[in-house]
């Protein structure tokens, strides 16, 4: 009677194996919702400065969220992974308009023209800095590191 060693195709996973692929979907899972708070914390931006420092991260969140989205869902944790791509759509439907914009027509009114300009307190060339100045005819000059 000759014994066969099971091939290798046959063999279960690896006990280490399994548990880091686990703990990956953990921590995913944990960094997920997180995002997921943070996010709704930003949605309150105007109750709370400290909520409001959240709200500038939106192109972030989008983008972390649907990477969490599809981990989720091939980790098959679907009801984490609707609701991060819930949120992932909420964001976008914030951020969407800037990358495509409308096509409104720019707004009526007059155009302000408005020039800064560093003169630098060491600068000895005070004709050009006014020369320029004039030649620009700006409605509105502001001057950086001007000495009376």
């Amino acid at each position: 009677m000759t014994t066969e060693k099971p091939s290798a195709a046959n063999d279960p996973p690896s006990r280490p194996r399994h548990f880091l692929v686990r703990l990956l979907v953990r921590l995913f899972a944990a960094g997920a919702v997180l995002l997921i708070g943070l996010s709704f914390c930003a949605f309150f931006a105007r109750y709370s400065w400290r909520c409001e420092q959240l709200c500038h991260f939106s192109v972030q969140y989008f983008w972390l969220l649907l990477v969490a989205t599809i981990v989720m869902s091939l980790a098959r944790w679907w009801r984490l992974a609707l609701v991060a791509g819930a949120t992932a759509a909420l964001h976008l439907t914030f951020i969407a308009p800037i990358y495509w914009p409308t096509g409104q027509p720019p707004p009526a009114g007059q155009r302000v023209r408005i020039i800064s300009y560093n003169v630098l307190s060491a600068n000895r060339q005070h004709d050009d800095v006014l020369a320029m100045l004039r030649a620009e005819n700006a409605d509105v000059i502001l001057l950086i590191e001007v000495n009376p």
